[in-house]
């Protein structure tokens, strides 16, 4: 194995904990009295981004042209080593992916403070390694 047990562990554990803490954001994002009332899975709205309409036989086509697209655009900013717009997007990034988990347990002044202070800890971080 390439890491020891100790390691292995510890790194499946912050899976399992990465994907808990995921389901936990999505339930807390399901309109559970809409839902009884419909039959179907309805959402509530999301705090700054708006939800895409994706129907269920056509959303992988949606998500794996995301895929490839950012994917594109990551392999330009390392080819042209445009290394500020890729901090510039991983910030935008961050910030909307921690608001929206944020904003499902809190207020939506205290979920940005939270992430932008986790996103400027994260960047110190970085800049250290």
């Amino acid at each position: 194995m390439k890491h020891s047990l100790k390691v292995t562990t510890l790194l499946l554990l912050l899976f399992l904990l990465a994907q808990f803490i995921g389901i936990a954001v999505l339930q807390q994002y399901i309109d559970a009295e809409k839902s009884a009332e419909t039959g179907e899975i309805v959402f509530a709205q999301l705090p700054i981004v708006e939800r895409p309409p994706l129907e269920e036989e056509t959303s992988y086509v949606t998500i794996m042209l995301a895929i490839l697209l950012g994917t594109g655009f990551a392999f330009l900013l390392m080819r042209f080593q445009l290394i500020w717009l890729w901090k510039v997007w991983f910030f935008f990034a961050l910030m909307i992916t921690l608001l929206v988990a944020f904003a499902a347990f809190l207020p939506i002044w205290l979920s940005f403070v939270l992430a932008f202070s986790c996103r400027r800890h994260m960047l110190a971080r970085s800049a250290k390694i």
